[in-house]
């Protein structure tokens, strides 16, 4: 890696978060890009903007994401051709696997992650997910508090902490552990929803409404979870009125 100016490591560090915002994300993008401009030869610089890109594409409509996912092929073949041993290339690789079925692909991707970096939070955290998807949820439970112990600041090992529960079905203890994410990490969507619906399926409406509060969702919006609410109404009150809003009609 060639000397990288402080100034222009300090914009790509301020760039590394924001994965679940489609506003910081698209900030990220743009700085990264200016710091591929700036240092051209900085692999981790390409990496993330690989990362990023795909991160951001997944909040658009399935129609509309293959240009964005073009330009994050781009950014993580230049990532590998400066350096074919990155983590954040290898890490990518996994996420940008087709999500629907192709599981030796993954495996192989993921188990290369690990392999490489066993003791770093980010690859116990994607060890984690990955079992979760396969089904292998009592597995990833001490995968996903190995990885939070390792960074107790990380986003998402602090969540995958408390979905892996979830998944394992330790509702009890997941919806415990999701609780005190939320409260290191309100603006998380992913867990703000999942414990919407769990306060609602126990019918705990007065915690269902602190979390679905007007200024509440104004500063820490669902993001794409947002139509869920359409379920809660319905749980609620299971009127004609809502049931139909629940089909678009």
């Amino acid at each position: 890696t060639a000397t990288i100016e402080p100034s222009v490591y300090d914009l790509y560090l301020r760039a590394r978060g924001g994965w679940n915002d489609p506003v910081k994300l698209a900030t990220n993008i743009a700085t990264l890009e200016t710091v591929t401009r700036l240092a051209p030869t900085f692999e981790d610089a390409w990496g993330a903007l690989a990362h990023v890109r795909h991160r951001a594409s997944t909040f658009l409509p399935y129609a509309e994401r293959s240009p964005l996912l073009a330009r994050a092929k781009a950014a993580l073949a230049q990532c590998i051709e400066l350096d074919a041993a990155s983590h954040d290339a290898a890490s990518t690789q996994y996420w940008m696997c087709d999500p629907f079925g192709v599981y030796l692909a993954q495996e192989e991707a993921v188990q290369t992650v690990f392999t490489r970096w066993p003791n770093a939070a980010e690859s116990l955290g994607l060890l984690a997910f990955h079992l979760e998807t396969v089904g292998r949820s009592r597995e990833a439970v001490d995968i996903a508090f190995a990885a939070r112990d390792l960074d107790p600041k990380s986003e998402f090992a602090q969540f995958e902490s408390g979905f892996s529960l979830w998944r394992a079905g330790r509702f009890a203890e997941g919806r415990a552990a999701m609780e005190s994410v939320l409260l290191s990490w309100p603006d998380n969507q992913h867990t703000t929803i999942l414990l919407i619906l769990d306060y609602a399926h126990k019918r705990e409406w007065a915690a269902v409404d602190a979390l679905m509060a007007p200024a509440r969702l104004e500063k820490f919006p669902l993001r794409e979870f947002a139509d869920s609410l359409a379920i809660v109404a319905v749980m609620r009150n299971p009127t004609l009125e809502n049931r139909q809003a629940l089909l678009g009609n």
